[in-house]
């Protein structure tokens, strides 16, 4: 048996990895098939799993240039090679300096091999307000977030069950404004179940730097994720007619001739080269 390499082991136990590996496992797939490179900060670094985001993620995986020793990053920015460093450039908020400790060809059972730089410190800086709006913005932060304060996690079974009596009776309905009303009625039955375990979960809130408005934000992305099918449904199935009479309309004005516009049929030709010299005009504008 081949001896443990102590580099695997680090970044298999590192956050920002696993949460790569979970959360956006194509990324690995197209860092190795297009030979990029993963900036992995060290494991002692504190970076806040829950609220990694993908312009983040994207910000560390760098791309090579046709200039050597120079790097763009999945997002645009540019990073130069600078001996054992990684200087931030064009595109980053400040100048940061990143130290290379390690240039690793990792892979396991689960990922083909893909480079690696073990990096001291992050190439930018979370942002606490920013990642505050990304975990909003997860439909996956609710439940890990139940499942911290209750293993059992009843509350988010209650508001699952919420939810698919609300699919089950919305697909039925047909008025806009009474699928807003119910929907409405979802949302507050969910803040309630979320309040009656708000105790619970202000300890954890407060470690991952949240408060209480960022968790029912929360809350209502997942509702809306959990609903979305339905709902879109619903309001295309509401503005189909409209979108008919609209297709209905635009075919009609395809068709119109002069007379039906009010201008005496003489008045065509006059007509025509006027919307000549104005295309021309407009090729010449656009051309210089």
């Amino acid at each position: 048996m081949d001896p443990i390499d102590p580099l695997h082991v680090v970044i298999s136990s590192q956050p920002f990895f696993n949460v790569i590996l979970h959360r956006f496992p194509h990324y690995l797939s197209n860092i190795h098939v297009n030979d990029w490179t993963l900036c992995l900060p060290a494991t002692g670094i504190s970076i806040q799993a829950n609220s990694v985001t993908q312009d983040f993620l994207a910000t560390h995986v760098l791309r090579p240039t046709n200039v050597d020793d120079e790097y763009l990053t999945v997002n645009n920015k540019l990073v130069h090679l600078v001996g054992q460093t990684l200087a931030t450039g064009r595109g980053f908020a400040g100048e940061r300096v990143a130290h290379i400790l390690a240039d690793i060809l990792y892979k396991d059972d689960l990922i083909k091999p893909i480079n690696i730089y073990l990096i001291d410190i992050p190439l930018v800086k979370q942002d606490t307000d920013t990642e505050e709006r990304h975990i909003a913005e997860s439909a996956t932060t609710l439940p890990l977030l139940l499942h911290e304060i209750s293993r059992d996690s009843n509350a988010l079974k209650h508001i699952d069950g919420l939810i698919s009596q609300f699919n089950d009776q919305a697909i039925t309905l047909t008025d806009l404004d009474i699928l807003l009303a119910t929907m409405n009625d979802l949302l507050s039955s969910c803040f309630d179940i979320i309040s009656s375990v708000q105790d619970r979960l202000e300890p954890i809130l407060t470690r991952l730097n949240m408060n209480m408005e960022t968790f029912y934000q929360i809350a209502e992305t997942y509702v809306m994720e959990q609903t979305y099918e339905v709902t879109y449904f619903i309001l295309q199935r509401a503005h189909r007619s409209a979108d008919m009479e609209l297709v209905d309309c635009m075919t009609l004005l395809q068709e119109l001739d002069l007379n039906q516009m009010g201008l005496r049929p003489q008045w065509g030709s006059n007509l025509i080269s006027a919307v000549k010299c104005s295309t021309n005009s407009t090729d010449l504008v656009n051309s210089n």
